[in-house]
């Protein structure tokens, strides 16, 4: 079962439909996301971190830092 509901969060932006390529990013061992403003990065990446950290066997256990860069 999912620890976040994906749907209801992303529903209306834009990088929720870049999700089944983030997550076989992270497969592979690294993903680097970089998206307009207002594109729901930063609502939607964490959630699907987190499940992949804390979901799949083959992730090694660990944390979701999330950072953002500031002038």
């Amino acid at each position: 079962m999912p620890f976040f509901d994906l749907d209801r969060i992303g529903r209306d932006l834009p990088f929720a439909r870049a999700v089944p390529q983030l997550r076989e990013a992270l497969r592979g061992g690294v993903a680097v996301v970089q998206a307009p403003p207002g594109t729901g990065k930063t609502t939607v990446v964490p959630p699907v971190v987190t499940e992949f950290v804390a979901g799949d066997d083959d992730a090694a256990p660990g944390r979701v830092v999330v950072v953002q860069p500031r002038r």
